[in-house]
């Protein structure tokens, strides 16, 4: 049985009605050991305000354990830290490593590579943005197919005159059955990765999910007077609304 921890550290946003603060210091988040990284080297300013930004708090413990018991799979969308630039509103705050734990749904972070280095879960604020080399997550408010609003983590995939579209990840973590007896063998406990999609308007407020059925896909997001249009586009393309290349395709002839 493997045991995961999910540090119980939060980064909060308190920030200073100062107006006039000035630098107080200068902190190198590269090192010698990440020289080819695009993200190393990094020099982060730290303001009064910063410093209030990046206070830790913990609750009565420093971290929480998840006895999950996974033989297969695993929590995290990669189980490598990779990088990425943190913003808050369109303020860079700073370059980290993170890892995308979709079980449950949080951002790790670390300032660097060092295994003695403790991460720390990044605040769910809907001004906050994690910038990576494969999008922007963000902890936004969707409504899904069953039309229930859900705040949860999405990822910016494309971006049109028009609209934006977002990927969601989602791992469903299943328990596993020991062996009834010696004829059967027993079922491993695994998690399970799922993908969604959803769209925005950029008139709209909401972030919708996109169906992957065509007939309710053209029902929700195609004029009358293109659905002739559109149906043959699928038809000819072999158009696939749970693969990203497809989708975006799709709403380009849209935009």
């Amino acid at each position: 049985m493997k045991t995961y921890k999910a540090l119980g550290l939060l980064i909060v946003l308190l920030f200073s009605t100062a107006t006039d603060a000035q630098q107080v210091g200068v902190a190198n988040f590269g090192g010698a050991d990440v020289e080819n990284d695009p993200f190393a080297n990094f020099h982060q300013q730290f303001t009064p305000m910063m410093t209030n930004l990046f206070q830790l708090v913990s609750n009565n413990k420093d971290y929480i354990e998840y006895n999950i018991g996974s033989d297969i799979g695993s929590p995290y969308v990669s189980d490598t830290f990779l990088p990425g630039k943190i913003y808050y509103k369109d303020e860079h705050l700073g370059n980290y490593y993170y890892r995308f734990n979709a079980y449950n749904g949080e951002i790790e972070l670390k300032a660097t590579l060092l295994d003695e280095e403790k991460e720390k879960a990044l605040v769910q604020d809907a001004l906050v943005k994690l910038v990576t080399e494969n999008g922007t997550l963000q902890y936004l408010s969707v409504k899904n197919k069953k039309g229930q609003i859900q705040e949860t983590y999405v990822k910016s995939i494309h971006s049109a005159k028009t609209y934006t579209l977002y990927e969601r990840t989602r791992i469903k973590y299943t328990e596993g059955k020991e062996a009834a007896n010696s004829m059967v063998n027993p079922i491993p406990s695994r998690f399970t990765t799922y993908k969604e999609y959803y769209h925005k308007g950029k008139t709209s407020k909401l972030i919708v999910e996109v169906p992957v059925q065509k007939g309710k896909f053209i029902k929700a997001f195609v004029p009358q007077e293109k659905s002739n249009e559109v149906k043959k586009f699928i038809k000819e393309n072999e158009i696939d609304l749970e693969k990203t290349n497809d989708l975006i395709s799709l709403f380009s002839i849209l935009d």
